[in-house]
């Protein structure tokens, strides 16, 4: 069984993995991964510090910037859409496909 600590150093290590990718400019990896760490963190219920270092916070009077930097996961997903990759009218199958064309 993975242990808390696991599962936050993981979703840390996320964080430079979509760094990673927004880099080279694979603005769909880095969109996925991102995506991947925030159902993760809801799921394992993250406790609200750890997700606010990861993904910021813009609810109080001094907006914080997270691990994920948001003006680039918000490029990730523009440039996403421009590339046709968009997640409210994909099934799984179509996704794959994208990525695995991406890759190949």
């Amino acid at each position: 069984m993975i242990q808390d600590a696991d599962l936050k150093s993981k979703l840390i290590l996320q964080a430079d993995i979509f760094q990673h990718h927004y880099r080279k400019k694979e603005y769909v990896e880095a969109k996925l991964t991102r995506e991947r760490a925030g159902i993760v963190a809801v799921f394992i219920r993250l406790p609200e510090k750890e997700r606010t270092e990861l993904f910021g916070d813009r609810q109080g009077d001094e907006p914080v910037e997270g691990m994920f930097d948001e003006e680039k996961c918000i490029k990730a997903g523009f440039e996403s859409i421009k590339r046709g990759f968009d997640m409210q009218r994909m099934t799984y199958e179509d996704v794959m496909a994208l990525v695995n064309k991406k890759r190949g």
